[in-house]
C-alpha cells in the first residue's frame, strides 16, 4: 500500500471492501475526502469530497464533507457517516454504479 500513503493520506479513519474484494474505501477525515483504491494495482482516486471543509450536497469531487468518519459498502451502495465537530451527525449515501 506504499501508493495509498504517498497519496497524501491525512487522518484516515475507517475503510471498508467492496464485495468482490476489487476496491477498497477509505474514510480521509483530514482532507474531508472518500478515496478509491484499486486493490489489484493500488491506484488511488478521490471518489467523492473536494478536500475543502464545508457541507454540500454533490457528485464526486463537488460534494463537501466536514469530517469524514467511516464508510461502509453495501452493494453499489457507500455510506458515509459525516459529523461537525460531535453536533450534527449525517450518514451520506454514495452510489457507485
Amino acid at each position: 500500500m506504499t501508493t495509498l500513503v504517498s497519496s497524501g493520506l491525512n487522518d484516515p479513519k475507517k475503510f471498508d471492501v467492496s464485495d468482490d474484494g476489487n476496491w477498497l474505501y477509505v474514510a480521509d477525515n483530514g482532507s474531508h475526502r472518500v478515496l478509491k483504491v484499486s486493490t489489484s494495482t493500488g491506484s488511488v482516486t478521490t471518489l467523492a469530497g473536494s478536500g475543502t471543509y464545508g457541507y454540500v450536497e454533490g457528485t464526486g469531487t463537488g460534494a463537501k464533507f466536514m469530517n469524514v468518519w467511516g464508510v461502509a459498502v453495501d452493494g453499489n451502495t457507500l455510506y458515509v457517516s459525516d459529523h461537525d465537530l460531535w453536533l450534527t451527525d449525517r450518514v451520506r449515501k454514495v452510489n457507485l454504479t
